[in-house]
């Protein structure tokens, strides 16, 4: 197998997203800090990174980003927490 991110399953197993160590988060207010995020999901387990999206152009941010965690066990944790409030808005996962 290919080395890259850790996931479980085959190619085409029966429609399901596979288990992801990544997740994806929405509704981020645009003064969101990493800081922040981190501290958010910290009881969900081990954090590599948290990537803010910024636009290209302006450098502003986009109002998303995606966490990334050591294991699929803290990814799954942390959907549990969609519509926490982070700097005042509810996140989505």
């Amino acid at each position: 197998p290919a080395a890259g991110r850790q996931s479980a399953g085959g190619a085409g197993a029966g429609g399901a997203s596979e288990p992801t160590t990544s997740c994806f988060l929405g509704n981020l207010a645009f003064d969101v800090t990493k800081e922040q995020i981190s501290e958010a999901f910290a009881e969900c387990g081990n954090i590599l990174s948290v990537r803010i999206a910024t636009d290209r152009e302006t450098g502003n941010p986009r109002g998303f980003g995606h966490i990334d965690f050591d294991s699929v066990e803290g990814a799954t944790k942390a959907v549990e927490l969609a519509g926490t409030l982070i700097a005042g808005r509810a996140v989505r996962v």
